[in-house]
């Protein structure tokens, strides 16, 4: 794609977004930084920004849609297969094949797993069980017992060329029989298929993903110690009266913590730049999840005649009339932007970032905000990484150019501070807009009262 395109599709109050996209995309960014703007940019933006709001409640609704299906369907399935062996067993029993060699031990096998109902794993015990009931009913077939199998599952036939006789030419064939559709789990098969939904290019998957992503970013280790054998959320696991649907539902939440745990192992492997290890987090699979997001904020944009691309919300519009001052100073770790209006209303106070006092993004900012107004400082003093670089990780957006400029003439590592408050009223209202539709997006600071 070329640079900067989306920065002119995305226009107004989703010009940010763009800005960030356009970023992330540059020709030869690291798979890091990609991840970095990815995780810590766009996908807080979208999930915070009111401009987003609209795009977010449609993708949680068809996710939660998703999931009261995949839940009620997973609840059905534990007893529609043990019914389904129980009734099989009998009928085993009633035909006297109970102890049959080929029969005997596949009974047992089932047995074992349906009562021992490991609690985690990949496949479940549900799905282990499943598999060989299939397995039983395909060697009853083979036994000739079609009439025991046809309760079970549909019976599929094919004929096969056994040999031409060479006296009389004639071709001897054998037909042969083999399970067609499986009637005894309908809900195994629906499950099946909602599961195969994750994989299909749909916008609520692609920003699921996304938020998984950011999740994983932001995790610590301490998480996984929450979330042990011994935490109450697996308590079902071992309570002996407890339902099926209960211990397989929390035998599927325990796989699901497995699978997160890897999610977040690939993420700390792309923060230590050890690409190798990492197959989950592929950046071009995760760009045409963002493009699939982008593509829909576009056509939602557009669908409305350009009206939400041009005309502001009329909060906004009233906002960016009050706006008076805004602020830009270090405070311990953090960076705090503050907002003073016309009128009645609190001052605002929002945090940028929550910096490693060791980071060079922190020394770089630290720097620019303890030096005199207009005193240059060079980057080079602190890190080998560019300006645009150093700003690109602190994340200020539009308050880059509000409040900091570059040296001319000193390629690309000089800036200086222009000033420490900003007033507003000589600001264009574009400008305004947007400088308020960021801002909404960052973090309330302790003294905030919005």
């Amino acid at each position: 794609m070329t640079k900067r395109s989306y920065s002119q599709r995305l226009k107004g109050k989703y010009k940010i977004l763009g800005d960030y996209v356009d970023d992330a995309a540059i020709e030869g960014k690291s798979i890091f930084e990609f991840f970095r703007i990815l995780a810590t940019c766009i996908v807080p933006l979208i999930k915070k920004s009111p401009a987003f709001e609209v795009f977010v409640k449609r993708w949680t609704a068809e996710r939660a849609a998703h999931d009261d299906e995949y839940k009620k369907c997973e609840s059905k399935v534990p007893d529609e297969v043990e019914s389904a062996f129980k009734s099989i067993k009998a009928d085993l029993q009633k035909e006297g094949l109970i102890k049959h060699t080929d029969i005997k031990e596949r009974v047992k096998s089932i047995g074992d797993i349906l009562k021992k109902r490991r609690s985690s794993g990949m496949p479940t015990y549900i799905e282990d069980a499943h598999e060989k009931i299939c397995d039983l009913l395909s060697q009853l077939l083979l036994l000739g017992r079609s009439d025991i199998v046809q309760k079970y599952a549909k019976i599929g036939s094919t004929i096969q060329n056994v040999h031409i006789d060479a006296q009389t030419g004639e071709r001897r064939e054998k037909e042969i029989t083999y399970l067609g559709e499986i009637l005894f789990s309908p809900n195994y098969y629906h499950l099946k298929d909602l599961l195969r939904k994750w994989y299909e290019p749909q916008a609520w998957v692609s920003w699921d993903k996304l938020v998984l992503l950011e999740h994983a970013w932001s995790t610590p280790a301490s998480f996984f110690q929450k979330h042990s054998p011994k935490h109450p959320s697996y308590e079902a696991l071992n309570r002996k009266d407890d339902t099926n649907s209960a211990r397989y539902a929390a035998a599927n939440m325990s796989n699901r913590v497995l699978g997160f745990g890897v999610h977040r192992y690939e993420v700390s492997l792309i923060k230590k730049r050890e690409y190798q290890g990492v197959v989950l987090y592929k950046r071009e699979i995760f760009f045409q999840h963002l493009e699939l997001l982008l593509n829909e904020i576009i056509l939602g944009q557009e669908s409305q005649g350009g009206k939400m691309e041009t005309e502001p919300d009329l909060d906004l519009a009233s906002e960016s009339e009050r706006l008076k001052l805004i602020g830009l100073r270090v405070d311990g770790m953090v960076v705090v932007v503050k907002v003073k209006w016309d009128g009645s209303g609190a001052d605002w106070e929002r945090t940028v970032d929550d910096f490693d006092s060791k980071s060079e993004p922190y020394l770089f900012i630290k720097a620019l905000c303890d030096a005199p107004i207009r005193e240059h400082v060079d980057s080079k003093s602190v890190s080998k990484a560019s300006v645009a670089k150093l700003f690109s990780r602190i994340k200020l957006g539009p308050l880059e150019g509000l409040f900091f400029e570059r040296v001319k003439g000193s390629k690309t590592h000089k800036v200086y501070m222009k000033s420490r408050t900003v007033d507003c009223s000589t600001l264009d209202h574009d400008v305004k807009l947007e400088l308020i539709q960021f801002i909404k997006t960052l973090k309330p600071s302790e003294s905030s009262y919005s």
